[in-house]
């Protein structure tokens, strides 16, 4: 339960940084929570299936990684717009 409220209180704290102090409104940043997940899930197969050879509790390691690499990409991406822009290209992202 307390891991569980970590992250929901991170996830908070990430939507602040977008808008509190950057001014930025994002529609889009539940996208890398998910991506991190479903990308976590597909390592976990990759593991179970011997293809990829790393200890099964770095599972989660890939899908943060993975999230990192994607966050990293579409950032570049819609940070060069600010305001409704930035707001439209966030929606498109968590709309994909």
């Amino acid at each position: 339960m307390l891991s569980q409220m970590g992250i929901a209180i991170i996830f908070a704290l990430s939507y602040n940084m977008l808008l509190g102090e950057g001014g930025l409104l994002s529609f889009g940043h539940a996208v890398f929570y998910g991506l991190g997940g479903f990308i976590s899930i597909h390592g976990l197969k990759l593991v179970s299936d011997g293809v990829l050879p790393i200890p099964l509790e770095l599972t989660p390691l890939v899908g943060g990684v993975g999230a990192v690499v994607v966050g990293f990409v579409f950032g570049w991406l819609a940070t060069k717009r600010a305001g409704t822009t930035f707001a439209l290209i966030s929606l498109g992202i968590g709309e994909l």
